[in-house]
């Protein structure tokens, strides 16, 4: 090969310096605009400056010690009940938001014991009592969801887990399609060894099942127009149709790759994202993912930084970002008995570019 030579020769090693500097300010450029990067060394003041995500400020959120709860005290095992699944539909999971479909799916869930559900959320009843459950977002909706307006949108709710949120929603003027694991396909679980076992892969989809048969007892309870469909969000069902909106309320720490679930949701949804998660504990680096933060849980495999959170949904075309701060009533452990502390948790509300 011949070396290049007159005006056009240029020196390799200037040519990849120039290339390092460009993509530097570039980054530096692109990383100003991310939430929780961490902050200069030193500040212009000497001193080393607030974090950008810091300077958000929490929205803490007061919680509802009048209204009167229902605990579920004689629980069912979820392991002793009859199981949901798996179930095997036609090849493409097609057809599930039919009317048919729908009673099919109630038919399976039924009985609508309470005792045989397992309560992610704290549910209001019909006759305005609470059954108690993990998280308590009643009176606190809006703020969970980023202030988004939802009337008059047909919205995509990934992992809707009991039905708060969709049972808000719906009240708010949406139509919900809600989507969770299930048929031939169970809940990405984290391995401990060569793999997960078939016992441990049951024990999780029962457990999953029991969240579930709540999310239809609410759809009862409240007479919701409200359906689901499930499967495996890797390979969403082409009948679903499209949406205005797609909320992930705490649901991407639960999936071994939610990059591949958001490129899912965003080829379906027209304008907006809601995502919510927890709040990391610090430090943090931009754009970082902790992989398997609780040593031991098949089901926790990440913690989200904001930063790498608002670059996935950047990627997927959702680049016009807001990002809120709060705190949501949980109870540790997911025990009814549990007294309430406040989580910190974010909220980026995205848009289509």
């Amino acid at each position: 090969m011949e070396k290049p030579s007159g005006a056009n020769a240029v020196p390799i090693i200037d040519m990849v310096s120039r290339l390092r500097s460009r993509l530097g300010r570039a980054a530096k450029r692109y990383l100003g605009k991310l939430p929780g990067q961490p902050p200069d060394p030193i500040g212009p003041s000497g001193q080393p400056p607030i974090d950008p995500f810091d300077a958000i400020p929490v929205s803490r959120i007061s919680r509802d010690t009048t209204a009167t709860t229902r605990p579920i005290v004689e629980a069912a095992d979820p392991a002793s009940l009859e199981s949901v699944w798996p179930y095997r539909r036609d090849q493409g999971h097609l057809g599930q938001l039919s009317p048919d479909s729908q009673e099919e799916y109630l038919r399976r869930f039924e009985p609508l014991n309470p005792a045989h559900c397992h309560w992610y959320h704290e549910i209001p009843t019909a006759d305005g009592e609470r059954i108690v459950g993990a998280w308590d977002l009643n009176g606190n909706e809006a703020v969970y969801l980023g202030h988004v307006d939802f009337d008059g949108k047909r919205v995509f709710e990934l992992g809707p887990a009991t039905g708060q949120l969709t049972w808000w929603m719906e009240g708010e003027g949406a139509e919900v399609v809600a989507f969770e694991a299930g048929l031939d396909q169970s809940n990405d679980l984290i391995p401990y060894g060569r793999t997960v076992t078939a016992e441990t892969r049951d024990n999780a989809m029962n457990f999953v099942a029991a969240v579930q048969r709540s999310w239809w007892w609410t759809k009862v309870e409240h007479q919701l127009r409200a359906s689901v469909a499930y499967g495996s969000v890797y390979n969403l069902p082409e009948d679903l149709g499209e949406f205005d909106i797609t909320v992930l309320g705490a649901v991407l720490l639960h999936l071994r790759d939610p990059f591949g679930a958001m490129m899912q949701v965003a080829a379906r949804t027209n304008d907006t994202i809601v995502v919510t998660d927890l709040e990391p504990p610090r430090p943090w680096s931009p754009t970082e993912m902790r992989f398997n933060p609780v040593e031991g849980d098949h089901s926790s495999w990440w913690v989200i930084t904001p930063g790498a959170m608002g670059r996935m949904l950047s990627n997927v075309g959702f680049g016009e970002q807001t990002i809120t701060r709060h705190t949501q009533w949980h109870r540790p452990g997911h025990v009814a008995s549990a007294e309430p502390i406040e989580m910190s948790m974010y909220t980026i509300v995205a848009r289509r570019d």
